[in-house]
């Protein structure tokens, strides 16, 4: 989907916002936000913490 189809269905007067993550830290900040080398899912479903490296499953 395009930005312009975005805009063109949000409505009159509707804000659209966007969340981004800098060029080349997407992966990290989706999937595995700690760089631990575990998944956050992974990590959630374990009950470690996803934001403490050194708390891996």
């Amino acid at each position: 989907m395009t930005t312009l189809v975005l805009v063109g269905a949000r409505g009159d007067g509707a804000r659209l916002t966007f969340t981004c993550a800098p060029p080349g830290s997407g992966e990290r900040v989706a999937l595995d936000r700690d760089a631990d080398g575990s998944l956050d899912g992974d990590e959630r479903d374990a009950c470690s913490d996803p934001a403490d490296p050194a708390s891996t499953p």
